[in-house]
């Protein structure tokens, strides 16, 4: 274990935490939202109509339940409501995870780069092991051990947020992380 730390720390160092590499990972992920944006303006605003029909569609069936038209006991009645609800949220996830990907860019300045860098790589060469474990979860999701290779997987968005924040940020909870629980009880 103590090898595969130093492994995986010693690549980020050397080839992630170097200011022309981070600089060059978050010009990319500008680069590509904005080639993005024209095509996702369009699918947002169908995504939208989506969502406006499907709430429609539900007061419709709402309104001819409350004047008694329709009866909720009915089966058939029922799987529309929950096939209507179920539409409605699909759109809405897909509207809100759109437009998240085309969404502003945290304002990153060189000098911001270079000090994340600077600190970052200070931390990860010097310091405690679940300190540096800790910054190491920061940046990167997963860390994948074949036989003959390691691969270190990140996501550039979460790069930028972190160059965007700062090293001396409090990092948030990941919503990846399904057992995190603040008071560590069983009310999970």
């Amino acid at each position: 274990m103590a090898k595969l730390d130093d492994l995986v720390t010693t690549a980020l160092v050397g080839r992630l935490l170097t200011t022309d590499r981070v600089q060059e990972i978050l010009s990319g992920l500008v680069a590509r939202r904005q080639s993005r944006v024209g095509p996702a303006q369009a699918r947002i605003q169908a995504l939208a109509t989506e969502v406006a029909e499907a709430e429609v569609r539900l007061k419709r069936l709402y309104a001819s339940i409350e004047a008694g038209v329709a009866d909720l006991t009915d089966g058939t009645l029922k799987q529309r409501l929950d096939d209507l609800r179920a539409d409605r949220d699909r759109a809405r996830a897909a509207l809100e995870r759109l437009r998240e990907q085309i969404r502003e860019p945290v304002t990153v300045t060189p000098e911001q780069v270079d000090s994340f860098v600077r600190v970052m790589r200070s931390r990860l060469q010097e310091g405690e092991v679940p300190f540096r474990k800790a910054y190491l979860r920061a940046i990167i999701d997963t860390v994948e051990v074949a036989k003959e290779e390691v691969r270190i997987i990140g996501r550039r968005d979460v790069l930028e947020k972190a160059v965007g924040n700062g090293p001396n940020a409090a990092p948030g909870v990941r919503s990846s992380v399904r057992e995190w629980r603040t008071r560590h009880d069983s009310n999970v």
